[in-house]
Parts: structure tokens; C-alpha cells; sequence
């Protein structure tokens, strides 16, 4: 939603903001109040208010914990000064986490190499309590709303430590950081145009393409439905997926050596037969059909529903109705077929 407050600052609307004092001094001592978030260019978004909720720690036993002089972690809590390097490394030794674990909007589709500020998350487990910063109000903007702003372009690449690297534009980033993201982070100044990265002659994933081509439901033909169960799966040293699949009772076999060996380098890390052994089924998202996957640990996914349709060209199961974000998946392809 971070488009929101943009559209209000190009088109000179008037909106009533909180006064931050009365807002923000010292209410991280007091669970009635939220933080007033002020989105200053080149502050990352992080959650430590959430990691001293989760912990039950004041503000003073959370700065003792992680060596941190007081004033400045309540600073660094309210976005109001950018964490040093040197208390990334306190804070990710003192709660025990990654870079992404302290500023979420950070992911990585390289192994944990490096990262950028493409991703837009509000849920969260932290020392087995969930958050959800959008339905309780832990972090406020404008009217007690709670939205993100996108970062401009060119956007900063970090390392694992939050060191950053190297600025980029969207033609510049894999196409695995440029089709997994929201495509509101990609639009211009002038509200209406956006920034693309050329993909033609590229061998994308499968699923890419499903995420890229635009809805449609073809005239006269009767979309039969998604209804498989996979009960159990065995991947194979030759790419494949052996998915023991109900109500038929019986073993399908799917080849997924066009994921393996595709234009992506996030895929391409299945083709390390050790990580390739690593992916296992679960589902992303409701438990339903259509989102039955084979994940792997740093978030490839493929989907069953869409091996099928790969599978049996000629054989209608469902068309794409549009997209969405999923279960810490911004860009998700949501399917609809006949009833």
C-alpha cells in the first residue's frame, strides 16, 4: 500500500497526520500505543520493537542484553536513526537471527548472499509468538493505518551483514528479484508507467511464466477442476518428483529439469543434487489443492497443480484468475475453474 502515500504526495492532497510526539515518546513502555513508522530514505524497516514484545524486555533490559546504549535503540525502534553495522552484528548475535530476521523487507534469492528491499511482510513468529502488524497496530502511518513505502530506484543491495553493496534499477536485478515482486514496486513517478527488465529469449521457470502471462479464460471450454491429494513424494537423482496422488491411488511421475535448468539462478541451485534432495511437500498458504508444492529451504516452490497442467496440456483444469501475495510469497498465481 505504499502507493497510497505516494499518490498523496504527488496529486498535494491534505491528510491529518498524528502528532508524533504525543505518539511516540516512550510508548514502547506502554502496549497501548504503536509505533509511528517515519519512513526516512535510506532507514530500512526493522522490528525490534517486536523481538522486545516477543522477549517480554523493557527498553532498558533489551539494551543491556544487546550492548546497546538506550537512547540509541529507541531511536533505531522508531526509524528514526539507521542501525549501524556494528549493532547488526549485536543485534543479530544477541536474538540469535539473520539480516532478514531484523529488517524483513530484505530477501535474498541467491542463498542468503545478498539482498534487496523488494518484499513486503506482516506476519511474523518471533520466540513462538505470531504478529500480525497489520490487524494489531504495533506500527502506525497516516489515520492509524499501517502501510509500506517502496524504496526508490536505484535500489541499495546488502550483504548477509547489512552492509550495503551496489545500487540497481529493475532491468539490472534477476529475474528471479524482478518477477517475484509486487509490480507496484516498479511504477514511475508519474503514477502511470513502469519501470521493466527485458525477458525475451529467456528460459524461465515454469511457474514464471504462469506468474507472468495475463488472465484468461478461453471461450467454450469447461475447466474441469484441481482436485489431487499428493500424499507422499520421492525426488529422483534425474530431476523428477514421484507424487503419490489420491483419489486415483496411484504414481505420477513429473520432470522438473526445466526448473533445474532454467534462465534462473534461483532455481539453478536445485541442480546441487544435496539441495535437491532437501525440497519436501507442503502446502503454501490454506491447505487446498491448488497449493500443494515441493519447497526447498531458501523458498523455491513448485506447484503440483501446475506440473499438471504442464503434464496434460490438452486437459483444462483451471485457468488464472489473477495474482496475489501468499504466505510470505508477494506474487502468487491464483487459479478458478468451474464449478
Amino acid at each position: 500500500m505504499g502507493i497510497v502515500s505516494t499518490m498523496i504526495r504527488r496529486l498535494n492532497l491534505e491528510y491529518t497526520r498524528k502528532n508524533r510526539k504525543e505518539n511516540v515518546d516512550n510508548n514502547t513502555e506502554d502496549d497501548d500505543k504503536a509505533i509511528i513508522w517515519p519512513w526516512k530514505e535510506g532507514i530500512l524497516f526493522n522490528i525490534l520493537f517486536l523481538y522486545r514484545k516477543a522477549y517480554n524486555l523493557s527498553l532498558f533490559e533489551a539494551a543491556c542484553k544487546l550492548d546497546i546504549q538506550e537512547e540509541t535503540l529507541r531511536l533505531y525502534e522508531h526509524g528514526e536513526k539507521k542501525i549501524s553495522l556494528p549493532d547488526i552484528e549485536k543485534i543479530l548475535r544477541g536474538y540469535g537471527i539473520k539480516i532478514d530476521g531484523l529488517l524483513p523487507e530484505l530477501i535474498s534469492y541467491n542463498g542468503g548472499k545478498t539482498y534487496l528491499p523488494l518484499k513486503k511482510p506482516f506476519h511474523f513468529v518471533i520466540n513462538g509468538m505470531k504478529f500480525d502488524i497489520e490487524g494489531v497496530k504495533f506500527y502506525q502511518r497516516v489515520a492509524d493505518e499501517w502501510y509500506y513505502d517502496w524504496h526508490k530506484w536505484p535500489m541499495t543491495r546488502y550483504d548477509s551483514t547489512g552492509k550495503p553493496l551496489l545500487n540497481y534499477m529493475p532491468d539490472e536485478l534477476t529475474v528471479d528479484e524482478y518477477i517475484n515482486t509486487d509490480e507496484l514496486a516498479y511504477i514511475k513517478d508519474d503514477l502511470e508507467n513502469y519501470y521493466e527488465k527485458d525477458l525475451t529469449g529467456l528460459k524461465l521457470p515454469p511457474n514464471y511464466k504462469y506468474l507472468l502471462e495475463k488472465p484468461e479464460k478461453k471461450e467454450g471450454v469447461k475447466y474441469s477442476g484441481y482436485r489431487y491429494t499428493v500424499d507422499n513424494i520421492e525426488l529422483t537423482n534425474d530431476y523428477q518428483v514421484k507424487a503419490y496422488v489420491l483419489p486415483q491411488g496411484r504414481t505420477v511421475a513429473f520432470d522438473l529439469t526445466e526448473y533445474v535448468f532454467s534462465d534462473s539462478p534461483w532455481y539453478n541451485m536445485l541442480q546441487d543434487k544435496e539441495y535437491f534432495f532437501k525440497g519436501n511437500f507442503q502446502y503454501i498458504g490454506e491447505q487446498m489443492p491448488e497449493n500443494q508444492c515441493i519447497v526447498w529451504p531458501d523458498g523455491q516452490y513448485i506447484r503440483f497443480i501446475e506440473l499438471y497442467m504442464d503434464k496434460y496440456k490438452y486437459r483444462y483444469f483451471a485457468y488464472k484468475f489473477g495474482t496475489a501475495g501468499n504466505d510470505g510469497y508477494d506474487v502468487w498465481t491464483s487459479y478458478y475453474w468451474d464449478n
